[in-house]
């Protein structure tokens, strides 16, 4: 009996011993909230928890994932092409109207910041710091996920992916001579960076100096495309095709290409023949694995994404390239796209694949390119997407059977003509203060004045955002609306203009002491102060927090829950001295983690445990206070009491 494949073991899990320290991801489409908040955070963060749908057991989560969030503000990236770009593409594109309040924590950027730029890279990169030491050494590592999948739930339980993935043990400094191992990678991050604005650079840098710390594992070379108006006057070869070129099988004989990818842009007999004498190939030697008509993937709402116009193939036959037919009979089921691809497995392949062969020598690169001039330029004209690749030592991992198109064969073609126009409304920001959201977008240069509203939890939503042009920048709109409720942040700013709609989620700029203010997601707001109080003392191993104990919290405060019993103080007769004992290894463990944040330089950590350690020693104090005997209350005090020296001097 064989059994469906689990789409969870795709993302990444937390290596034994270690936590999470940052993450940087890029997607096409702006990442799913759902994804995010469902699996992909709870497979990364370090919870007790799991996603659940039952009320009690889904407050407990979404407070403890409160919590971890907040501890790793300002270290969670996504970098994605804006939702209007991904729409104008994909119709079917997810939107972000679930968990708005994600956003708050995980931070957004679109591409588009410096000029028309499409973000089509499908790259993951983890920084794993150990648990109980410093972050130097061998107690740090980087992961690395190179594939040509998106952040959606549908990329990954609808669709056939290809991926690379490496982990990697940092070392304690970075060098110029690990960062030149990488090749592109590093330019290509500061590329990107540099399209999504300010901030956003910042973030990638921060991933540019992990790779210094790391050489790049052997026998792999990352093949990588920026738009033309970030390249550098004299790194034009370094990008898209020519790049390919230059990373070719070296030797006699013909290069012989061997490309699968799922959509195929618009192509020119000028174009194509360009691409090809780039790469060092003939179009006699350039082979496409292409689907049938009667495929199960050209079915509308099956797969849809093989996307190849008739134009385009006609333009194929013409100039000699090589057509191959993924098996499929009319009679039958279509045959195993791969091994571990079954017969009855209706996910279609989002794969993007181009095995390069001269002689003997293979070479395979799994990226996210497809076979556009798009994704790789056609020389003197350069790519218009920001992609990437890692090239490996490998042979052809799909269909090995492959036969040329017979006259029975129909070529699956669309009607529609893929063509690259420039989005409407290409870019957007919204940033908030605590004081004032600020919106900036661009747009085409025949665009109308955008209008924007900013939506959020409180009264002020629906409130309409003034934009006005920007004297330097024609293409540039800006404005500012006032919101100051702090306890209801803002969540998104849509911004319209003629049909076009684009909508940007609002990133939180407030200090972290304002920022902590802020009540957990998804709770009940009138036991949401005492929840986090609980997720807090079980963090330090004060108690174990369950679904039950949530009526008790309903009261609100958390500090009746203390006991060695881990059940309600009142109910329990506990020695003074197993209570004392139990609460000073609270204390304890907050020490040794206050121990770890300064070893480790790690001020903001310090800063979030220091206000941990104030509100522990506020708990305690109330935690003595409902003690009716004065010797049940000692325990609590003398930690309250040991607690508070301890931040005295952890703060001098």
């Amino acid at each position: 009996m064989s059994l469906e494949p689990d789409w969870r073991e795709a993302l990444p899990t937390i290596p034994q011993g270690y936590r999470l320290e940052a993450a940087l991801f890029t997607t096409f489409e702006p990442a799913q909230p759902e994804l995010l908040v469902e699996h992909l955070l709870p497979s990364i963060l370090s919870l007790h928890r799991g996603f659940e749908s039952e009320p009690a057991a889904r407050s407990l989560y979404f407070g403890e994932l409160g919590l971890a969030l907040q501890r790793l503000r300002g270290r969670l990236t996504v970098i994605s092409s804006p939702a209007s770009v991904a729409r104008e593409r994909d119709p079917d594109a997810a939107t972000g109207a679930a968990y708005p309040w994600l956003w708050r924590y995980v931070a957004p950027f679109f591409t588009g910041a410096r000029g028309a730029a499409i973000q089509h890279a499908k790259l993951w990169m983890l920084h794993w710091v150990s648990v109980d030491g410093s972050e130097d050494g061998d107690d740090a590592l980087l992961e690395i996920v190179v594939s040509s999948a998106n952040l959606t739930l549908a990329s990954l339980k609808q669709q056939l992916q290809a991926g690379w993935r490496s982990l990697l043990t940092l070392g304690p400094r970075g060098t110029r001579a690990n960062l030149s191992t990488w090749g592109p990678l590093p330019r290509f991050l500061e590329a990107l960076g540099e399209s999504a604005g300010e901030d956003a650079a910042a973030r990638t840098q921060a991933f540019v100096s992990l790779l210094g710390r790391c050489a790049c594992p052997e026998e792999v070379q990352f093949v990588a495309s920026i738009p033309k108006a970030f390249q550098r006057s004299d790194e034009k070869s370094r990008w898209g095709v020519l790049a390919l070129g230059k990373m070719a099988p070296e030797g006699r004989g013909p290069l012989r290409v061997h490309i699968c990818t799922p959509f195929v842009g618009e192509w020119q007999g000028t174009a194509l023949r360009q691409w090809s004498e780039c790469l060092g190939a003939d179009l006699a030697d350039i082979a496409l694995s292409w689907i049938v008509s009667l495929h199960p993937w050209a079915e509308p709402g099956a797969g849809g994404g093989w996307c190849m116009s008739r134009r385009t193939l006609d333009v194929f036959r013409s100039e000699g390239l090589v057509l191959r037919r993924l098996g499929y009979e009319a009679e039958g089921p279509a045959s195993a796209f791969h091994d571990s691809h079954g017969l009855a497995d209706r996910r279609w392949s989002h794969a993007k694949l181009y095995l390069l062969r001269r002689g003997r020598v293979r070479r395979l690169l799994v990226t996210s390119a497809n076979f556009s001039a798009s994704a790789w330029g056609t020389g003197d004209a350069g790519p218009r997407n920001f992609e990437l690749g890692v090239l490996l030592d490998s042979a052809w991992p799909i269909q090995p059977d492959e036969e040329a198109f017979g006259e029975g064969h129909e070529v699956h073609t669309t009607d529609t003509v893929v063509q690259a126009a420039e989005a409407i409304l290409s870019w957007g920001q919204a940033l908030w203060d605590g004081g004032t959201v600020t919106v900036a977008c661009r747009g085409r240069a025949d665009a109308e004045t955008p209008h924007a509203r900013v939506s959020g939890a409180g009264p002020l939503t629906g409130a309409e955002i003034q934009l006005t042009a920007d004297p330097k920048d024609s293409r540039q709109w800006t404005g500012t609306v006032p919101w100051e409720d702090g306890k209801h942040p803002p969540h998104t700013v849509i911004i319209a203009c003629d049909e076009a709609m684009l909508e940007v989620p609002v990133l939180d700029m407030r200090s972290a002491e304002a920022f902590a203010q802020t009540p957990l997601p998804e709770i009940d707001p009138e036991s949401a102060q005492a929840l986090q109080d609980a997720l807090l003392l079980e963090s330090y191993g004060a108690l174990t927090l369950e679904p039950e104990d949530l009526p008790t919290l309903s009261h609100g405060d958390a500090s009746v829950l203390l006991s060695s019993g881990g059940g309600l103080a009142e109910n329990y007769s506990v020695e003074a001295f197993t209570d004392a004992r139990s609460l000073f290894l609270v204390v304890e463990a907050w020490a040794q983690r206050l121990q770890i944040a300064e070893a480790c330089g790690d001020s903001e950590g310090k800063q979030r445990l220091l206000a941990d350690g104030t509100r522990l020693a506020e708990l305690f104090h109330r935690r003595a206070q409902k003690q009716t005997k004065a010797g049940a209350r000692l325990p609590a005090l003398l930690v309250a009491e040991e607690l508070r020296w301890r931040l005295e001097e952890a703060k001098t």
